[in-house]
């Protein structure tokens, strides 16, 4: 399917309380954007990657905002209590996108996982869906088993809300965290989609290579 950056053709589904779609079939990349489709709250659980104004994340959210209203807030790492004051990346005419980015520096997907009800409550009790980009602080870690901490602490707060996990190129991450991310994802397909950058980015992407490379395989699912 190829789209703008930005737009989707919304296709609704239901999902139940494993977050697979009512007719069975496995969570999608499609199911994930189709959330934040119209006006929608979209929570980014991230790293350092993806923590500053100048990473990918908001850059990706700007290509967004050519065609809707966005708003991206970033967690205040320092006092590690709420977000930040709003940054606006557009106020063109569209349904609203709020982006709660509580992306901090240092971070492991248990240390995440440990934050979701705060993040969760601080982006207003509820969100439409969220992305997962972790993994930089996370050599040594029990990759599959934090992540499970992490899904079962966001149905914890909010079940059932679409989550799509998005790993860089492996030569990013310490060995063996990316593989273990994408396995973990894989063999969890009804309740999480997967998207892999690597393939769309180069080798040690900039951080405008890799919202390009995302947005991409976003307009190519």
């Amino acid at each position: 399917m190829t789209a703008t950056p930005g737009t989707v053709e919304a296709t609704p589904t239901s999902e139940d309380s494993e977050g697979t779609t009512s007719d069975g079939r496995e969570a999608s990349v499609q199911d994930w954007v189709d959330a934040w489709s119209e006006e929608a709250d979209l929570l980014i659980v991230g790293d350092g990657y993806s923590n500053l104004p100048s990473q990918w994340v908001q850059l990706w959210g700007a290509q967004v905002a050519a065609d809707r209203p966005v708003t991206i807030r970033h967690w205040g790492e320092a006092e590690d209590v709420t977000f930040n004051d709003p940054i606006v990346l557009s106020e063109t005419d569209g349904p609203q996108l709020t982006m709660w980015n509580a992306s901090r520096e240092g971070t492991t997907v248990a240390d995440a996982a440990e934050r979701i009800d705060r993040f969760v409550e601080e982006a207003g009790g509820e969100v439409d869906a969220v992305l997962v980009s972790l993994g930089m602080d996370s050599g040594g870690e029990e990759i599959a088993a934090s992540l499970d901490g992490l899904i079962t602490a966001l149905d914890g707060v909010d079940d059932g809300v679409p989550v799509l996990v998005a790993i860089g190129p492996p030569g990013l991450y310490e060995p063996g965290v990316a593989d273990g991310v994408t396995a973990w994802s894989e063999e969890k397909d009804d309740r999480v989609a997967l998207l892999e950058v690597g393939p769309a980015a180069s080798e040690n992407p900039t951080a405008e290579e890799w919202a390009v490379a995302f947005q991409q395989l976003l307009d190519d699912r």
